[in-house]
């Protein structure tokens, strides 16, 4: 009791200091929302997060007519390691803002957050995974050097929090510096990523049920090589999380 009275006292006096603003606008948030403290109203409207139907395979949000496939149009002609995907929605409009923003480490309160609408909306999904722990797609060391914040290990960390499962850092390691996926043809990234990772401990990963998290997944080709190495190295089954799924 005294602990949370302390916190909150804390709090009041930072946001007296240093007024919280909205992850998304920056503007100033007047009245902090309990269930999204990190965004103003008007921008967690926008994300239009909705329960609605997604592809189980690649995760793209796909409305309420969609037929009930198992595969949709966008990954009907990938052959993937993991076994599905969930997303919030496609990468577009203010989720992808959000996308964006986590990136830098200022944002991290938002990407905390960002976990835990993952925990919520993908609820159901998770219970039925029956995932056993929770890894993240990882930075190569020396994109580590100019940008030391991996908003997947922070994304993942508040997801495994929220879950109850425990959650694996540095399960997954990049061993090849490789070019940035956003800025190759879809057609090169497979190639780019293949070979790159490595996992730290078979004995974690033997026999596992693995939720593999990332912040946007596009052709699901860096997803997949992190998926092929662990199945590699014993895992059971691969699922994986990403706030967005990028398509075209």
């Amino acid at each position: 009791m005294e602990a949370t009275f302390l916190k909150q006292a804390v709090d009041s006096v930072l946001d007296l200091i240093y007024p919280r603003s909205c992850g998304l606008c920056r503007r100033e948030l007047e009245v902090v929302p309990e269930s999204h403290p990190a965004l103003c109203r008007d921008c967690f409207r926008d994300l239009d997060l909705r329960e609605e139907r997604g592809c189980p395979t690649c995760g793209a949000k796909l409305g309420p007519f969609a037929p009930a496939n198992p595969r949709c149009t966008h990954c009907q002609n990938d052959r993937f390691a993991f076994e599905e995907v969930f997303s919030l929605g496609n990468y577009a409009g203010a989720l992808k803002g959000v996308c964006l923003s986590c990136k830098s480490e200022s944002s991290h309160s938002l990407t905390l957050q960002m976990g835990n609408l993952l925990s919520q909306f993908g609820s159901a999904t998770f219970s039925s995974w029956e995932v056993d722990l929770v890894a993240c797609v990882p930075h190569h060391w020396r994109k580590r050097l100019t940008r030391n914040y991996n908003s997947s290990a922070e994304l993942a960390e508040s997801l495994a929090s929220q879950l109850d499962k425990p959650f694996a850092r540095h399960l997954i390691v990049k061993t090849n510096h490789t070019s940035d996926q956003a800025s190759l043809a879809p057609s090169l990234r497979r190639q780019n990523v293949k070979n790159s990772f490595t996992v730290n401990s078979h004995r974690l990963v033997h026999g596992r049920r693995i939720l593999l998290v990332d912040d946007v997944l596009t052709t699901g080709s860096t997803s997949d090589a992190c998926a092929r190495i662990l199945k590699k190295a014993g895992a059971e089954t691969i699922f994986v999380a990403v706030l967005a799924r990028g398509l075209g």
